[in-house]
């Protein structure tokens, strides 16, 4: 039975995956500052500490938690004496967001409750964003409130990237094991709404190839295919993926990709250029680039080559292999977001997990 206190952990975390990201207390230097979230998970971690023990089933990846972390803090801190400490910043950055997956075992929400939250906050976005986008409400972010957000809508989540894909996370776990025709059809069609709306690339593509494999997985039915091509026809026509030459995102022409990409195209062949021979295996070190650098997998890539992009792949293939999907989303919008880094995206990421392990672990009982 849920205590009153579960209860009102369990609201807290999700006003954590619902509210925009605010800093709360800026910090020179750095752009991301400590944010509210971080205070829930402080409060988390004190939790934690008051009951004394923590069961290894609730970190995400179970054993696997405490090699690819460790792995990790002992790249940080190699890598500390060329980053001045930034590395050990990122590596604590990215811990803390897994205490989110610790944190739903300790609350233990019921289907019901989490089914709840995932309509609740799909619609909130939906209304939020159509309000953004007629220039009725502005729309917050880090720095503060902004009041023209029609071009590029943000929803709650701050950011009109981190949007589409915690919108398609949330949204792709609850289509998977969903049975209901009206509630699959107002989910698939709000998130269309909304991510066509936020007019983001990366995450346009990423909702249309999570789709494809929710219903791989789950088995194709005439019903799901006219949804499929309906949403991807929508989606395909949107002004901001007509005209992009591909060919030239793929050989990284920099004159011919568009301005977003050829900014982090410039930052990452700047980052690139530091690199030796040797650096291809073990990078420059983690944090050189900083605390956030737009692309999840060229971070991964330039700061810890090829065996930390290897690691990274194992790790995050092993927790979310229940839902490749996941896999799929968060890897598609890495291609040009730090994912990792990015609190809303990888609270939605394990919240996500989360409910797809309680589907699998319902139905291995079922036996």
């Amino acid at each position: 039975m849920h205590t009153r206190t579960h209860s009102l952990i369990f609201f807290l975390f999700f006003l954590g995956l619902l509210l925009p990201k605010i800093n709360i207390i800026n910090i020179p230097g750095i752009g991301h500052g400590i944010r509210y979230e971080d205070f829930l998970i402080a409060f988390l971690i004190f939790w934690i500490l008051i009951r004394g023990s923590i069961n290894a089933a609730w970190l995400p990846g179970q054993w696997t938690y405490f090699i690819f972390y460790g792995y990790l803090a002992l790249y940080a801190i190699l890598s500390s004496i060329e980053s001045s400490g930034t590395s050990i910043l990122l590596f604590f950055r990215w811990m803390e967001y897994s205490f989110y997956f610790v944190g739903l075992h300790l609350i233990k929400p019921t289907l019901s409750q989490m089914n709840r939250c995932v309509f609740v906050i799909i619609f909130l976005n939906l209304i939020v964003s159509i309000s953004q986008y007629y220039g009725f409400i502005g729309g917050l972010h880090s720095y503060g409130y902004f009041y023209d957000a029609s071009t590029r809508v943000s929803g709650l989540t701050g950011g009109a990237w981190e949007l589409p894909a915690v919108m398609s996370l949330i949204g792709c776990s609850f289509l998977r094991y969903n049975k209901n025709k009206k509630a699959e059809l107002f989910i698939i069609l709000s998130i269309t709404i909304i991510i066509y709306l936020s007019a983001t690339r990366s995450g346009l593509i990423g909702w249309i190839a999570g789709l494809l494999f929710v219903y791989y997985q789950k088995g194709f039915k005439v019903y799901h295919v006219a949804l499929i091509i309906l949403t991807f026809f929508l989606i395909i026509g949107h002004d901001r993926l007509a005209g992009i030459d591909f060919k030239a995102i793929i050989t990284f022409d920099a004159d011919n990709v568009p301005l977003s990409l050829w900014y982090r195209l410039q930052t990452w062949e700047s980052l690139y250029s530091q690199m030796e021979i040797q650096n291809y295996i073990y990078g420059i070190g983690l944090g050189v680039g900083g605390i956030y650098l737009d692309g999840m997998i060229a971070h991964i890539f330039i700061e810890m080559g090829f065996v930390g992009l290897l690691a990274f792949i194992i790790y995050y293939y092993k927790i979310s292999r229940n839902a490749l999907y996941l896999f799929v989303i968060l890897a598609v919008n890495g291609i040009v977001l730090d994912v990792l880094t990015a609190t809303k995206i990888m609270f939605a990421f394990y919240w996500s997990v989360y409910y797809i392990n309680f589907f699998s672990k319902r139905k291995q009982s079922s036996f």
